[in-house]
């Protein structure tokens, strides 16, 4: 399992849970996976250290055989993206 890309997408603070919220993008091969996170830290915190939490939490749920909530789009080969019908999950 190698990671080619991982890009934090709007990250802001929640007030009310004292967390950092975003979107953690992984592109691993043809497949992208989109992951949920946070961390609790206080609104002063050094961006480095909130930048860093969110990755490692989001790598944790990526190498977990359980990933819980996380969005999935699948590789696209050529016979895929040739054929326009809907493709549903199995």
């Amino acid at each position: 399992m190698y990671i080619n890309k991982l890009q934090l997408t709007d990250i802001h603070y929640n007030a009310e849970f004292e967390c950092f919220e975003t979107k953690v993008t992984i592109q691993e091969g043809n497949e992208i996976f989109v992951y949920p996170v946070h961390i609790n830290a206080p609104m002063t915190a050094e961006f480095a250290v909130i930048a860093r939490g969110l990755t490692q939490k989001a790598r944790q749920l990526h190498k977990s055989p359980n990933k819980g909530l996380h969005l999935h789009f699948p590789a696209i080969t050529v016979d895929s993206a040739l054929d326009h019908r809907p493709q549903h999950a199995a």
